[in-house]
């Protein structure tokens, strides 16, 4: 935020968000200050940049990155499908795998 424009506006942009009760600016460190006891500081992070095509970085609270699901495709050479029924039944015995 280099002005008072830009601050009002994301003051706008997070005000309309769900949780979220008190919003604060502060141009000379440049930091918003958020406050509700259901504002989600995740949906927020998603949600700011894409309104306002600025960076916005996290600082308080620390969130956990959590793994996304990932999908692994393997090209396994099978005759039958008895191999095919072996490899699904050993895939499904790793832990995390919900498909195969």
């Amino acid at each position: 935020m280099h002005c008072q424009g830009c601050a009002d506006k994301i003051v706008k942009y997070l005000r309309g968000f769900g949780g979220v009760e008190q919003i604060e600016t502060d141009m000379k460190n440049h930091i918003v200050t958020v406050k509700g006891k259901k504002a989600d500081p995740k949906k927020i992070l998603e949600r700011l940049p894409k309104k306002s095509n600025k960076h916005v970085k996290l600082i308080s609270p620390i969130l956990r990155v959590q793994p996304k699901e990932v999908e692994v495709m393997l090209k396994i050479y099978m005759h039958c499908e008895g191999c095919s029924e072996d490899i699904k039944y050993r895939i499904y015995k790793m832990q995390g795998i919900f498909s195969a």
